[in-house]
């Protein structure tokens, strides 16, 4: 080989070697841009952590050593620096019971994978409770070890406060509401008496007057009784209101062909309204309720209607069956269909809608009534689907 040859094999070396050491030097800018990259967007991250929460935390296991963010800190009232950075200067921050709770939390999130979402109570500097939910994930070695655990803190005192509150008026209401029922029912148990014997003692004038009276006299007393009659029917709306909302329920698959043809048996001889039924359904109710639901709803329409037809049918919205009972009356107004399901809203109005609206809600359903001045009235009601519980076969007309 020729020193020339030789020179050039060298130079060819040099190249490579020179071309292999830029090649490195790349690759080490690369990662020292995607570092520094990755630094500025976990310090971003961080950042935006820090000014949307109450701060954050990271967990060394082997060492236990804890960092707490100073936003964190001041939350409870604190200067960054008079927090330490270690488990049990955490600890000193808590509740009693409440350190037994977050480490059950934390053992069950290291060996069942459960969240850990807890809400904690610490002691603020000035002596208060404060609220903080914390949240965190653990990160694992190669082997499956947790080697670290962070999150963050968010304080929930306010939602804290205002759940209890709502709560605390909740059972006000329920004790007003209780105490509101027991009334109506002891005024409407009291009543009847006095009514009764107004009753017997019109019944006792006319006996007694009967031949000498005169007919101005005898209508008197007919409205008296009739009066009295009403002033019975009202009360007894009173009270199966009152009942309507402590009766013990049943709720069990409640064949509504069979309930409905029951109603209409019923009230087949004091109407000649003829009543024909649709497709029904299946429901789940308590039996006796959804009769005295179809009875308020069923004889409320045969009161209004024209004389032609009521109709009754249902039709399947998801997992829930709507009952429709329909009828031809002059229909309502805007106005009265603002209170027509309020009991005793109006004058003369009895409560057989309002304990149809309270019985059907305490079963799970909703109900209301779609109506315009002319064209009658369609008072509807749902209630959840009994398995396999609709479908049921037209049963036609009532034969009236």
């Amino acid at each position: 080989m020729s020193e020339l040859e030789a020179l050039q094999l060298e130079l060819k070396a040099m190249r490579a070697e020179r071309d292999a050491v830029a090649a490195e030097r790349d690759k080490a800018v690369g990662f020292a841009r995607r570092l520094r990259r990755d630094v500025l967007q976990r310090d971003l991250l961080l950042y935006l952590l820090e000014q949307s929460l109450d701060g954050t935390w990271d967990w060394d296991v082997s060492s236990g050593r804890d960092r707490f963010s100073d936003a964190w800190k001041t939350s409870l009232g604190f200067q960054p620096d008079e927090i330490g950075d270690t488990v049990d200067d955490w600890i000193g921050l808590l509740e009693d019971g409440e350190a037994e709770r977050a480490f059950a939390a934390v053992q069950r999130h290291f060996e069942e994978g459960d969240p850990y979402d807890i809400v904690l109570r610490y002691r603020k500097k000035s002596g208060e409770t404060a609220y903080m939910r914390a949240r965190g994930q653990a990160v694992r070695d190669g082997s499956g070890t947790v080697v670290r655990m962070a999150g963050t803190h968010t304080d929930v005192t306010h939602l804290v406060e205002t759940e209890r509150q709502l709560e605390q008026a909740l059972a006000d209401l329920r004790d007003r509401n209780q105490a509101l029922d027991a009334f109506a029912h002891t005024v409407a148990h009291d009543l009847k008496a006095p009514l009764r014997g107004i009753a017997s003692l019109v019944d006792w004038i006319r006996e007694s007057i009967q031949a000498t009276a005169d007919e101005q006299t005898l209508q008197n007393l007919d409205l008296l009784e009739q009066r009295a009659m009403a002033m019975r029917a009202f009360i007894r709306s009173v009270f199966h209101y009152s009942r309507a909302s402590r009766v013990e329920l049943n709720l069990v698959p409640c064949a509504t062909a069979d309930v409905v043809q029951s109603v209409i048996e019923e009230l087949e001889p004091a109407s000649h309204v003829p009543i024909s039924t649709g497709a029904l359904c299946d429901v789940v109710a308590d039996p006796m309720q959804l009769r005295q639901v179809i009875m308020n709803l069923l004889t409320n329409s045969l009161r209004h209607s024209a004389g032609s037809r009521v109709e009754v049918f249902a039709e399947r919205c998801g997992e829930l069956c709507c009952l429709h009972v329909r009828d031809d009356g002059k229909g309502l107004s805007p106005e009265q269909l603002e209170y027509i399901c309020r009991p005793f809203a109006r004058a003369n109005q009895g409560a057989g809608l309002g304990i149809s609206r309270a019985l059907v809600e305490r079963m799970g359903g909703e109900s209301g009534v779609h109506s315009q001045p002319g064209q009658g009235a369609d008072f509807w009601f749902t209630l959840p689907l009994a398995p396999g519980g609709f479908a049921v076969a037209a049963q036609g007309d009532s034969g009236r």
